[in-house]
């Protein structure tokens, strides 16, 4: 019986000596500091494991969702911001936890870009909400001069990354601030932009022009307020060639018109008060409350169109509308203004018609149908800006001490922009001079010219660069000297009479006459300070040469034999601009050599002074008939009541 006792202790000690001797499992996860509870960015998380002897799978768990598995570390990251961490260990069948470390979410963080618009600056931007959801931003401006000076602040949504500030001054430095919120705190971010200033003419024009015209609709077109909004919409879309845009308008005051009949043929017209909001780029401008009118007439004719503006040989189109007319007969009409007599346009009978733009200018036009006119609209057709490809300079060596002529053209021919200006880039040691476009150099060298046309390219000028040959010795080819034809043509295309012919001298080459462009002639007038008004244009020619082609002993026949005033303005290539007064008839020649351009000018015999006398007479006729008629009829009347007496 002890025997069995004994043999029972030890067979209950080798069941459960296992469990006795086995270790206890511990198991956390801290920061490299020692920190259990919470970590931040860049913090590495360890896991400390004693107690398993047995192979063990690690994990680890951000948010909830599998981080990483398989390591003994984990780095804290910014997508773990706001989220917990725990680890999990996995050994034979069981899974042991570890404690939780939380990762407190921070302020956003943000970077901002800033561009100039049209008084505006335009701002984009991205954040990092940093493990809290952005709720919201502000953002500020003030003047770079008064920093602390807030102009203006708006609240945006979370959910926003681009905003444009309107409403800002052209050229001022403005720094622009962007704070955003989430529920740990905020962070801020600036940027510096300087608003563009762009041109408002186009918006003052379109201002000016809706408030001095007074509107009228007919009534079939606007019988509700809503039609007249429709149609308020509809008739300033047409300013949008302005490059403006209709932003909003507002109808106040909405009177209907009554119809009118035959019972009630003094029917009321309506009317109603309106705010048309227009804007160019960023900035917005706000016309005064005007006042329209709703016609009730029976019968109207109106004009719809593409556009009113184009290049010559572009197509506009322009259609007849007709309300409560029977005819079908269409006569359009060209006029030179707003309210002079027009011109039949013939064979035009139809509601569609296409006006001539084959040559600039401007002109009015309009359509009736059925005895009923229609309002005249401005079609306007403009020359195409062409540019300037080349320079071409004929020769490019001289001896030094001696004069170069620097003969150049422009191709094409027909360039917008005519006169060549010359600059000296690199010098080259040579002690080269310009004057105009005779050069002169001392020493024997190479010489870096700039031919400069100034708007070739429209909106930038055009540029070359030459180089020319200085030597001590004569030129190794002379040019040929025997003299060409004077010139190809000797009748000038002229706009009015006066010109009989031009002669001149013209050594190797040609001379090619053709008339100047209109922008050409604007420009040298203002630069003589030279007005229309005192002054018509004759002829306005430019000189086309050829390679080495010089031209000399310029001479023009005036076929006017009256003591009729004249101007000549001459151009060269350097870009200067001179004026000659000739003598009324006869020859005169231009004391220069090769002119790039002529404009001929007969004076109308009407100054600024004799216009003001003419007026002042004008004025003062009443005031000299009215003393002379009433001594007379005083006197009269003194003889009358004598023979009554």
């Amino acid at each position: 019986m002890k025997k069995i006792r004994i043999l029972l202790i030890l067979t209950v000690l080798i069941l459960f000596l296992p469990f006795v001797c086995r270790a206890e499992v511990t198991f956390e996860i801290a920061t490299e500091d020692g920190d259990t509870e919470t970590a931040s960015i860049g913090d590495v998380l360890r896991a400390n494991i004693a107690g398993i002897e047995d192979e063990y799978t690690l994990r680890w768990y951000c948010g909830g969702e599998l981080a990483a598995e398989g390591t003994d570390t984990l780095t804290v990251s910014a997508a773990m911001l706001g989220t917990s961490v725990y680890a999990v260990v996995q050994t034979g069948g069981a899974e042991i936890r570890s404690n939780t470390v939380n990762i407190p979410a921070q302020v956003p963080t943000i970077e901002l870009t800033g561009t100039a618009g049209d008084y505006s600056a335009i701002l984009s931007w991205s954040a990092q909400s940093n493990g809290s959801e952005i709720t919201h931003y502000d953002i500020s401006h003030a003047l770079e001069l008064t920093p602390d000076v807030i102009i203006d602040t708006v609240t945006l949504d979370g959910g926003e990354s681009t905003y444009t500030v309107y409403g800002l001054m052209g050229g001022a430095s403005y720094i622009i601030r962007l704070t955003a919120y989430n529920e740990t705190g905020s962070t801020s971010a600036t940027v510096t932009v300087k608003p563009n200033d762009p041109d408002l003419a186009a918006v003052t024009a379109v201002k000016n022009e809706i408030e001095s015209k007074p509107l009228t609709i007919h009534m079939n077109l606007c019988n509700t307020e809503q039609t007249v909004r429709t149609y308020l919409k509809s008739y300033f879309s047409k300013y949008k060639e302005y490059g403006v845009s209709i932003d909003d308008i507002t109808v106040k005051n909405f009177v209907a018109a009554e119809k009118k009949t035959a019972e009630n043929p003094n029917a009321g017209t309506g009317s109603f008060r309106y705010v048309v909001e227009i804007s160019k780029g960023g900035a917005r401008l706000t016309t005064k409350t005007l006042s329209a009118v709703i016609d009730n007439s029976t019968s109207i004719v109106y004009l719809t169109y593409d556009r009113t503006s184009a290049l010559t040989g572009e197509k506009i189109t322009v259609t007849a509308n007709k309300v409560d007319i029977n005819s079908n007969t269409y006569v359009w009409y060209r006029a030179s203004d707003e309210t002079g007599e027009g011109t039949v346009i013939e064979n035009e009978v139809t509601p569609t018609y296409s006006p001539d733009t084959s040559s600039a200018g401007d002109c009015y036009i309009y359509c009736v149908c059925g005895g009923v006119s229609s309002e005249r609209i401005r079609i306007t057709v403009t020359d195409p800006f062409i540019k300037v490809t080349d320079v071409i300079l004929s020769d490019r060596t001289v001896k030094a001490r001696e004069t170069l002529v620097l003969k150049a053209v422009i191709a094409p021919a027909n360039a917008s922009a005519s006169n060549i200006t010359w600059s000296v880039i690199d010098d080259g040691g040579c002690k080269a001079k310009l004057s105009g476009r005779i050069f002169t150099a001392e020493k024997a060298g190479t010489v870096t010219l700039c031919a400069t046309v100034a708007d070739g390219l429209e909106t930038e000028d055009f540029k070359k660069t030459f180089t020319v040959t200085v030597t001590e010795d004569a030129k190794e080819t002379e040019p040929v000297t025997e003299p060409g034809p004077e010139i190809r043509d000797t009748k000038i295309e002229y706009r009015k009479d006066g010109i009989q012919s031009v002669s001149m001298t013209v050594t190797d080459g040609d001379v090619q006459l053709t008339p100047l462009s209109d922008r050409t002639i604007e420009k040298m007038l203002a630069e003589c300070e030279i007005s229309l008004k005192e002054y018509e244009v004759v002829s306005a020619v430019k000189f086309v040469y050829s390679d080495h082609a010089v031209a000399e002993n310029v001479a023009f026949e005036l076929t006017d034999k009256t003591k009729t005033a004249y101007k000549v303005i001459t151009g060269n290539g350097n870009g200067t601009v001179g004026v000659i007064e000739p003598e009324a008839a006869g020859t005169f020649r231009l004391d220069t050599v090769s002119p790039d351009t002529v404009i001929i000018l007969k004076s109308n015999g009407m100054t600024e002074a004799k216009s003001a006398a003419f007026l002042l007479i004008a004025c003062a006729f009443p005031a000299l008939i009215a003393l002379i008629f009433i001594p007379v009829c005083v006197k009269m009347s003194r003889k009358s009541k004598g023979a009554e007496k």
